[in-house]
């Protein structure tokens, strides 16, 4: 777990810091204690097993940090290493997914279930011995996906039946987003609907039969058996391959669909048309009453109980934005939709007021309920749009908003790499992937508060404090069944701009407050018994070149050296440990020591254009010429000579695909390579 307070006074920070210190010696697992802001680096204080920490040394090194706007202070565990196995692999012998890297893999190394990686051997083992695949594909802050391991995936019975009839196959979708792409598409394309966990029937050969999400215990187990006979029928064995044809059909027309890339781009003559097509479509889809965008095939004015998954939408934000700085030529006014929907993400339950960064997506239209995974390209996404819109409102809140954003994914998600020589005193740093959504095998169980527990440590004034500007502190709950809360403000962000911009303001200056929130999240770390949700802790290029995209723009806007600072040793590590210097090519994910997977072209078109904002942030040529040399490296690999436009994955993929498409559109989280063009 960690703690994390935010002080604005340095005698405050201090008396903090000793305090701190304090309460974390009577623990009995090693730990780390350390300040840092945004003008300079970490400074720690490590406290191994046995040793002795001096508290007049913390105190002192606290008083040296002067001349800033604010610091946090930081406690966590300083235990090595994270445990991503499961609870039964102790009674079990561990399959092959444990010499895998990934986090999601590694979640299903104990299970019965005689998982392989996804690989060509897993297809020739399948070949040979004349069986299915499944194919499970999900990730590992997917609370379905957790849901589906402890019903099914660790039920003997049900692994008894793949393991004898089937060859299973377990997929991290971020790190094989081109695998996951195409049985996404499949998915939908049957099931009119998709998500995750995948779950995918294929022949030998690798081409789906049956698509599906997730599968209760006792769906599952029908279908395994199903399957099974049809398989082991000669004449129902037809019927499959049949299905399997009508899908790879299909497959095969939707990426002939933008083979041809220049009838799809927008000719400079129709940009204005096409601008104007985008904004209505934006409204039409706009909540006028919560903000946000309702899914497309959603129908108009849906009812507030009506449960409406809502996403971010960044993307459509960023670009409403550019329409916003072309508004008097245009004709347009899109500045109102874009400040309900940051507004209504901030006040919801969607940004985590707690410990800061927002979370994947809301369950309900009002913003109230978040699914609680926070994902790094979420925050990176978001964080930009806020950037961007202080620059044209110079509203000090979404620059708050963009500092809470920075400062989680800084304590929570930061991962430095100490393999350079002693004489490098700046370190590589990247990002992490993901915090999960689950603890304790319940969603959202490290986040939610009742109204008892809170007032067993919280007096009767600092509650109503509190209750002053934060909602849902009921004794009711707001969360499913369970007497438990989601925090967001009270404050509901339909109000008008004065009421909401009066409201952050004796907010951010209640000094009282500020203790209260500090006493509930060491309340959350140390002494509440509730674990924290684990951290993906693998490294993607793509991903992690969207936060030093925004890390950069930070720096230009609000002229953050510290944000510069960890900007440049992001792109140190992307360019130096995710890039390989002697095959020149890309690879997409490094965690434990390995790069590893030849990078998309994500990976390429989004770390060239965060270099090149690096590079207008510090003029170091260095940026700009990596980032000219990686474009040459993009067309020679992606690049469709015949029809134009570049390919999703290279031609010579160390892992053979059933189709090799392109992307025309946002893939629903991160921005497509061919826009970046």
């Amino acid at each position: 777990g960690r703690y994390v307070a935010v002080f604005q006074r340095q005698r405050t920070i201090r008396n903090e810091m000793k305090r701190v210190c304090s309460y974390a010696l009577t623990r009995r697992t090693p730990f780390k204690v350390g300040v840092y802001n945004k003008r300079c680096s970490f400074g720690t204080l490590n406290r191994n097993h046995g040793s002795r920490m001096n508290l007049d040394h913390a105190s002192f090194k606290c008083g040296s940090f002067r001349n800033y706007f604010s610091s946090s202070i930081y406690l966590s565990s300083n235990t090595s290493g994270d445990d991503f196995e499961s609870n039964d692999s102790k009674n079990h012998k561990q399959n092959r997914l444990k010499y895998e890297k990934s986090p999601y893999l590694l979640q299903h190394k104990g299970n019965p279930v005689h998982w392989q990686p996804y690989n060509q051997e897993s297809f020739k083992i399948a070949q040979q011995e004349d069986k299915p695949l499944l194919i499970s594909i999900g990730y590992s802050s997917c609370h379905w996906c957790h849901v589906m391991e402890r019903e099914s995936f660790e039920d003997q019975s049900i692994a008894k039946i793949l393991n004898d009839h089937f060859i299973s196959v377990k997929v991290d979708r971020e790190e094989l987003p081109d695998i996951d792409k195409i049985y996404m598409d499949a998915t939908i394309a049957t099931t009119k609907q998709g998500g995750w966990p995948l779950t995918i029937f294929v022949t030998p050969t690798g081409h789906p039969f049956y698509c599906a999400t997730y599968l209760s215990p006792d769906q599952f187990s029908s279908i395994l058996k199903s399957i099974t006979n049809s398989w082991n029928s000669p004449s129902q064995r037809e019927s499959i391959y049949n299905s399997s044809k009508n899908i790879q059909s299909y497959l095969l027309k939707s990426a002939s669909l933008y083979s041809n890339a220049q009838e799809h781009i927008p000719q400079q003559e129709d940009l204005e048309n096409w601008l104007d097509d985008f904004f209505n479509f934006c409204i039409e889809r706009l909540d006028p009453v919560y903000g946000g965008f309702f899914p497309a095939d959603l129908p108009p004015s849906p009812s507030v109980l009506t449960p409406i998954p809502k996403f971010p939408a960044a993307n459509e934000l960023s670009l409403l934005m550019r329409i916003n700085s072309r508004s008097k030529e245009l004709g347009l006014n899109p500045l109102s939709t874009i400040e309900l929907s940051l507004d209504a993400m901030y006040f919801g339950g969607l940004f985590d007021h707690l410990n800061g960064g927002f979370a994947r997506y809301s369950t309900d239209r009002t913003w109230t309920i978040p699914h609680f995974e926070k994902m790094l390209y979420d925050n990176a996404l978001l964080s930009l749009d806020y950037i961007r819109f202080y620059q044209i409102t110079k509203n000090p809140m979404y620059k708050h908003v963009v500092e809470r954003t920075f400062n989680y994914l800084l304590v929570h998600l930061l991962i430095e790499n100490n393999n350079n020589s002693k004489e490098n005193k700046r370190h590589p740093v990247a990002f992490a992937s993901s915090q999960d959504a689950d603890s304790e095998g319940e969603e959202g169980k490290y986040y939610l508060w009742s109204h008892k527990e809170l007032s067993s440590f919280l007096d009767t004034s600092e509650m109503e404090t509190l209750s002053q500007f934060y909602d849902s502190i009921t004794s009711f709950g707001n969360f499913h069944e369970h007497s438990e809360n989601a925090i967001h403000f009270r404050l509901k962000w339909n109000k008008s701009k004065t009421e909401r911009e009066q409201f952050y303001n004796r907010m951010i200056h209640n000094e009282s407050l500020s203790s209260i929130i500090n006493k509930i999240l060491l309340r959350r770390n140390f002494t509440r018994h509730k674990s924290a949700p684990s951290i993906d802790d693998k490294i993607l290029t793509s991903w992690n070149a969207l936060i030093l995209k925004s890390l950069a723009t930070s720096y230009t806007v609000f002229h953050s050296e510290y944000h510069l600072s960890i900007a440049q040793q992001c792109a140190e590590f992307l360019t130096t440990i995710l890039y390989d210097k002697n095959l020149s090519v890309l690879h997409r994910r490094y965690r434990d020591g390995q790069p590893r997977y030849l990078g998309t072209l994500d990976d390429y078109a989004l770390l060239i254009d965060a270099l090149l904002e690096l590079y207008q942030a510090d003029f170091n040529v260095r940026w700009f010429d990596f980032a000219q040399n990686l474009m040459d490296k993009q067309i020679e690999l992606f690049l469709d000579k015949s029809s134009g436009g570049f390919y999703y994955t290279q031609e010579d993929k160390e892992i053979e695909l059933i189709v090799r498409s392109k992307e025309l559109g946002d893939n629903g989280t991160v921005t497509n390579g061919n826009e970046l063009q």
